[in-house]
């Protein structure tokens, strides 16, 4: 190797290690992510993977210091007055997301929590989509299994509203696109792993470990009044279990326990997932509602208000590895 890639390639390994991503360094020197991946992992007696992740970590702290200072000198007062007049915190998260969408929403959140001022009753669980919840308890699964991230998988098989129900949350969140691609494939090796047949499930207690851990690597703060991605498992339990978590895991078509394989996939034959599909979507027809993963949950819900169990949304995605998968075959039924 001449002494020009050389001293190009400790620069390299200098950038890495005070914090820069692959991304940037590949762009700054004139080559892939990939290939920048590959000159700093032989040069790994330069700088370790763990030294790299730290600097980035303090580095994005930083940052978002800064720009919270910034963006309080800005809107403080219109935060305040807002307050004042009753609006709850997502209210105020959701005005400034419309409005400034070039900053990250760790951002406002973190310069409204900095504003210390005093919000009606916000109903918090809503913060996140289904969608986005789902996720996250996948992704909590994989950390736990240790599994590898499956990008090529992900891009090939899942849904793409499902990575950018997903994707998009992460990405206002502040969180790098490196980091993003990382979780998204992640997910989708948990998703294969139950669908390969495993008998996999996290708990409560597990999840919210997983999640602190997340939270700490990610650079994020999870105050009172803040609620960052992961979403706590009160969220989970809300928003897909009707307050358990048990129930959580069955709507995932995740086991609970180690007592045998999740209730979801004994209560519904193959037939009921395309024929609950196919009615939802009459139904969506005949009032003129669009045919969203969204509004076939709310749907279900609505269904067993009235007595008749359906497949829950998550396992129904799961089931045929997307939403717009389902409602495909759901079309020749």
């Amino acid at each position: 190797m001449g002494r020009s890639n050389e001293v190009r390639d400790m620069e390299m390994c200098k950038m890495y290690a005070a914090g820069c991503t692959l991304q940037e360094i590949g762009d700054q020197y004139g080559v892939t992510r990939e290939r920048a991946r590959q000159i700093i992992s032989r040069r790994s007696d330069a700088v370790s993977a763990s030294t790299a992740r730290n600097a980035r970590r303090e580095a994005r702290a930083e940052e978002l210091t800064s720009q919270v200072r910034e963006f309080l000198a800005a809107h403080q007062v219109g935060i305040v007055k807002l307050a004042e007049g009753g609006a709850s915190r997502s209210d105020v998260e959701a005005r400034f997301a419309l409005l400034y969408p070039e900053v990250s929403a760790a951002v406002v959140r973190e310069a409204i929590a900095e504003a210390k001022v005093l919000f009606d009753v916000d109903v918090q669980e809503f913060a996140f989509s289904v969608t986005a919840i789902e996720g996250a308890v996948w992704y909590a699964l994989a950390r736990e299994r240790g599994l590898g991230a499956d990008r090529l998988g992900a891009a090939q098989k899942m849904d793409l509203d499902e990575l950018e129900g997903t994707g998009q949350v992460l990405l206002r969140e502040g969180i790098e696109s490196d980091a993003v691609a990382e979780i998204l494939g992640l997910i989708h090796a948990a998703q294969e792993l139950v669908r390969c047949g495993a008998q996999a499930g996290i708990s409560a207690a597990r999840y919210n470990a997983r999640r602190e851990s997340v939270l700490v690597e990610l650079g994020m703060e999870s105050s009172k009044g803040t609620r960052p991605w992961p979403p706590t498992s009160q969220t989970v339990m809300k928003r897909l279990g009707e307050g358990s978590w048990a129930k959580a895991q069955i709507a995932l078509g995740l086991t609970p326990d180690s007592r045998g394989r999740p209730e979801g996939l004994l209560l519904f034959e193959p037939q009921d997932y395309p024929a609950a599909v196919a009615d939802f979507l009459r139904d969506a027809q005949s009032v003129g509602s669009p045919s969203t993963f969204e509004g076939y949950a709310s749907w279900v819900e609505a269904e067993e208000r009235s007595g008749r169990r359906r497949p829950s949304a998550p396992s129904v995605r799961l089931y045929y590895r997307g939403w717009t998968s389902a409602k495909r075959a759901a079309g020749g039924h």
